[in-house]
């Protein structure tokens, strides 16, 4: 149709259509509709758009600072309880080993006086053979022999040696019966043991030989205590000795001076009349490993007699720091609990020296745990188990209930955005429907006043005939009358449909109508108008389709789109 004009007569733009669009739309509908071209994206654009991209995964309250300041001092929380609770156990791994080297040091310190204990009887013995000497007959020695085992503890019998043959034994038992006879400057096994427990003394009243392996079987230790008298001969007598296991003679050779001065002649100190000593013989305990340490009883380790730091289990490990020849081939270990290498040492075992310098020795108990050091204490155990409990009850509430406000307050405020947003959407549409009623009322109104004045015009043109005027001559007016109301009529009906008017659609009937109809009611409706204003209307002869046949359309809003046009021509 021909543009339509505003009530002033000047032409107006068509209307555009609206409708509900959201804001990003709304700025590219604007865009497009200024003609404004996309300006394009700098790198740094690009950069925010990605990081915007990004965020958009994750709801706001991820995002916020309090969150993760919250999670950063639950974390903080639970890391220093966990470096406390470690250093706890540390401590207490220390206190532990602490506890258990100062347990070995207190059996150390059993056994260095239990080991004094026992060799002073050789020293007794010996003291009771210089005040005999050859009065303390062997029935005499096995009762001050008695007494002496009874008094001092950890040995298994007591031994004299004239000459350093063996003679007596007490208590003698079968398997002693052995060592009777033996010559200990003789049998080459024996000799440099002996040797240096003559050479020794007085700075060593004795020495321990041992552990060793015994004639009689087990292993265990030898104390001899050399005795020097002045009624004992300058020079010993020293006749062959036959093992009795290999059958082997073995004989030391005095029978020169030099040679009887190099192998058979032993002085000692003076005695205290100023007499000179010579080596008489030696007085010799004799005591299995079992036997020594049975007034210890180590057995206190291991049966839960002691607790250290929660732990009341322990196996234990005894060796000889210089080692006896016979037991060089299991790293000197001569006592150990059930269950416990005897080749093999402890490597983690709290170690304890027992040195006795006096007697030449140096033996070393090793204490651990049974089964080990521990990894980790019950007690750490259970507190572990409580920090966890008290992050996830105490540390990840006030963290659920932290968060939990914070991402109630972006709800919140997202709700209230809706809210506004809805509301903003709401006033734009009651913005846009009372434009398009404004719209239509103006529409309305201007396409009112062709036909009102067209009738008014009529009705002046009627109301000056005379009288007389025969119907005939007035039937044009009348059908102007005619059309210029029914055309009022519809407008009068749209502008009553409000309903329409706030979605701002536009119905359309479509009927047959001939298109010359559409002229002639423009004519009849201006004729009158344009006469006023002394404008002629002409309409050339109509022919062919416009003036006979029919076509398919709404003739009312035809008829309305060439009244606008006609009307704006005048």
């Amino acid at each position: 149709g021909l543009p339509q004009t505003d009530s002033t007569g000047a032409p107006r733009p068509p209307s555009k259509p609206t409708a509900m669009v959201d804001a990003g739309t709304a700025v590219a509908v604007e865009a497009a509709a200024s003609g404004a071209a996309p300006a394009a994206e700098s790198e740094q654009d690009l950069d925010k758009g990605a990081a915007a991209g990004f965020r958009s995964k994750f709801p706001r309250w991820v995002l916020d600072w309090r969150t993760w300041i919250t999670i950063a001092v639950i974390g903080l929380i639970v890391g220093l309880g966990g470096w406390q609770f470690a250093r706890g156990e540390q401590l207490r791994q220390e206190n532990l080993r602490r506890g258990v080297q100062s347990l070995a040091e207190s059996y150390a310190a059993e056994l260095r006086r239990q080991v004094q204990t026992s060799t002073s009887a050789t020293w007794a013995l010996g003291a009771v053979q210089q005040a005999f000497g050859d009065n303390f007959t062997s029935p005499k020695f096995a009762i001050v022999a008695e007494t002496l085992i009874e008094t001092y503890k950890g040995i298994n019998n007591l031994q004299l040696a004239p000459d350093g043959i063996v003679r007596d034994i007490h208590p003698l038992t079968k398997a002693d019966r052995a060592v009777i006879g033996l010559s200990l400057l003789v049998d080459p096994l024996r000799r440099p043991d002996a040797l240096e427990a003559i050479n020794g003394y007085p700075k060593r009243r004795a020495t321990i030989a041992g552990p060793l392996a015994l004639i009689q079987g087990p292993k265990g230790i030898v104390v001899r205590h050399p005795i020097f008298t002045a009624s004992a001969d300058e020079y010993l007598v020293l006749p062959p000795y036959t093992d009795p296991v290999s059958n082997v003679t073995y004989s030391i050779d005095c029978s020169t001076q030099s040679k009887r001065r190099e192998n058979c002649y032993f002085p000692g100190p003076d005695d205290e009349q100023g007499r000179s000593t010579y080596f008489w013989g030696f007085s010799q305990m004799v005591a299995t490993v079992e036997a020594l340490l049975e007034p210890i009883d180590l057995s206190r380790l291991t049966n839960g007699t002691h607790s250290v730091a929660g732990i009341d289990r322990f196996v234990y490990q005894m060796r000889d720091a210089n080692p006896h020849r016979s037991l060089e081939n299991n790293s000197g270990i001569f006592a150990a609990s059930e269950g416990i290498s005897r080749t093999d040492r402890m490597a983690e075992a709290a170690e304890a020296l027992i040195v006795l310098e006096e007697f030449g020795l140096s033996w070393v108990l090793a204490v651990q745990p049974e089964g080990g050091w521990p990894q980790v204490s019950s007690e750490f155990v259970v507190q572990l188990v409580l920090i966890a409990l008290f992050t996830i009850v105490g540390g990840m509430g006030m963290g659920v209930v932290i968060i939990g406000n914070v991402r109630g307050a972006y709800l919140r405020k997202a709700a209230i955005a809706q809210i506004e947003a809805e509301k903003a959407l709401e006033g734009r549409a009651q913005a846009a429907a009372m434009q398009a009623r404004s719209r239509l009322i103006r529409t309305v109104m201007h396409d009112l006043r062709s036909p009102l004045m067209s009738v008014t015009n009529i009705a002046k043109a009627l109301f000056g005939q005379d009288g007389d005027v025969p119907l005939r001559s007035m039937r044009p007016m009348v059908q102007a009358l005619r059309t210029c109301a029914t055309l009022m009529e519809a407008i009068v009906s749209d502008m009553l449909d409000f309903e329409r008017i706030e979605a701002g659609r536009l119905n359309l009937v479509f009927a047959p109508f001939v298109p010359a109809d559409l002229v002639h009611g423009a004519l009849a409706t201006f004729s009158t108008i344009a006469a006023g204003k002394d404008v002629r209307l002409e309409v050339p002869e109509l022919a062919g389709t416009l003036a006979e046949r029919a076509i398919l359309g709404d003739a009312r809003r035809l008829q309305q789109c060439v009244n606008n046009g006609v009307s704006n021509a005048i």
